[in-house]
């Protein structure tokens, strides 16, 4: 990952804040052996499972840019782009991408009938304003210092078939991202999100919360 460090632009004393991106892929073989029927082992006239080979390339690609809108608001944009792809597309579906839920297009649930297969690709863009930044306010046993809004656009799916000439699916949302430290001083971070999906008949709002300490 590429990052610039916080330098003073003026004599009032505000920050740049860190701009960049991300990257990371990987390619792995996969040996797979799936249950798919059970016979009868006539040496002890019991039941055994019958294996059947789902064997594959997985490979991943995962880039996160991060864009400074507005330096002295501190307004933010990220753009991620998550790509996935399987040599073998007739693997049982067990073994496909998902594309709904928090790893995916987050208006549609993860196992999602409709957002699987040996491809997948979804694209995010998120505006990010703060409410505000680097303040000490106490809460319970926390201390909250920074607190900002976004709004979340995606495209994209998991699918079978061709990259081109497939009809894939948006998602929009907001999410709230709440910052700062316990009382044991370990940071902390707090998202709520609201989601749903765009176009088509769905209009199920999906909701996610995450909550991680000592990153």
């Amino acid at each position: 990952m590429k990052e610039f460090p916080f330098t003073r632009f003026d004599e009032a004393k505000e920050y740049e804040w860190t701009k960049g991106y991300e990257i990371a892929t990987e390619l792995r073989g996969e040996r797979n052996n799936l249950i798919e029927d059970f016979g009868i082992n006539e040496d002890y006239g019991t039941f055994r499972p019958i294996f059947v080979a789902n064997n594959t390339l997985r490979t991943t690609l995962n880039f996160k840019k991060y864009i400074a809108l507005h330096r002295r608001a501190k307004i933010a944009a990220v753009y991620e782009v998550k790509l996935g792809w399987l040599s073998n597309p007739a693997l049982d579906d067990f073994f496909h991408f998902f594309g709904g839920g928090p790893p995916g297009l987050r208006g549609y649930t993860y196992y999602d009938s409709t957002a699987q297969g040996p491809n997948f690709m979804v694209h995010t863009v998120t505006l990010r304003v703060p409410v505000f930044l680097e303040r000490h306010i106490p809460l319970w046993q926390l201390t909250l210092q920074n607190v900002s809004i976004g709004l979340v656009a995606q495209y994209g799916d998991a699918f079978s078939g061709s990259w081109l000439r497939h009809d894939y699916k948006s998602s929009a949302g907001i999410e709230l991202r709440l910052g700062g430290h316990s009382f044991y001083v370990f940071p902390f971070a707090l998202t709520y999100e609201i989601h749903r999906p765009v176009g088509g008949h769905r209009k199920q709002y999906r909701q996610f919360v995450s909550l991680l300490f000592d990153f």
